[in-house]
């Protein structure tokens, strides 16, 4: 049986068309691949490498010891550097609290690192425990520009773990929220299981070491609205505190006391 020749030349232009079409395919793929692997040439060439780290934000942290963890060092084609791995290393760094990692071509890397901020030295059994204001160890030694305060029976953490004990962790957030000439004027002791601040003329019972931020927002709340010297304000309760006035004779002994002390200033007329 003869085929009919418009069938026939139809197949032939089908046959045709497809080859067309998979060489078509087939050019694409190469050119595709041949612009990638002139890129990644490219990408190595000493003009695309790290010649500049910019770091912002760091002070104690270490930024290089992260850099150079993550592969990272001069000279290293910055394709090859992968922000989130330096990110990652920078946040093992206790220091950290957070950090951004950014390429800008053809040779910078970038690095943003926002600093715990250390509020205290919890001092238990004659060790130290730096900590910051998000409960968050940084140091084993201390600080001497932070308050000190001692407490009984607090175990030792590793730098970028939790402080391990309420009362710690309370005391950090209670100093990081107050303002820094609060800070400078009291002192935190504890007292038959119990924590106290100490502002000249001025006691604050604070209790146990829970919703001490509030308790500090608090207590900055009604000194600015003026407290009696004597006076004894209870916190143990961060939304109902109290303040109790001194009593009568505590009044006049501080009086008497202020009088005494004017007195001894004086100098009589001959």
């Amino acid at each position: 049986m003869t085929m009919d020749p418009r069938i026939a030349e139809r197949r032939t232009e089908v046959r045709e068309g497809s080859a067309r079409g998979d060489a078509k395919r087939l050019l694409r793929w190469f050119a595709a691949f041949a612009l990638i692997a002139m890129v990644a040439w490219v990408a190595q060439l000493p003009a695309f490498s790290v010649k500049h780290v910019d770091v912002d934000g760091s002070a104690r942290a270490d930024v290089a010891a992260a850099l150079a963890a993550s592969g990272v060092e001069d000279g290293t084609p910055l394709v090859l550097v992968r922000p989130g791995e330096v990110e990652a290393a920078l946040g093992l760094d206790p220091w950290v609290s957070s950090a951004s990692v950014r390429h800008h071509f053809p040779d910078t890397i970038t690095v943003e690192v926002t600093e715990r901020r250390p509020v205290v030295n919890i001092r238990s059994a004659g060790r130290v425990l730096l900590v910051a204001d998000d409960g968050i160890v940084v140091s084993t030694s201390s600080d001497q520009s932070v308050p000190t305060v001692d407490l009984v029976g607090v175990v030792p953490n590793t730098p970028g773990e939790p402080v391990g004990d309420t009362r710690a962790a309370g005391v950090a957030a209670f100093l990081g929220a107050l303002s820094a000439p609060m800070v400078d004027a009291g002192q935190i002791t504890e007292e038959s299981d119990e924590l106290w601040y100490h502002l000249p003329g001025i006691e604050v019972r604070l209790g146990r070491g829970v919703d001490m931020e509030a308790k500090a927002y608090a207590l900055e709340a009604l000194i600015s609205e003026g407290i009696e010297s004597g006076s004894t304000i209870q916190l143990v309760s961060a939304s109902r505190p109290a303040v109790e006035s001194p009593t009568p004779a505590d009044a006049a002994a501080d009086g008497a006391a202020g009088e005494d002390s004017a007195g001894d200033g004086e100098t009589q007329d001959p």
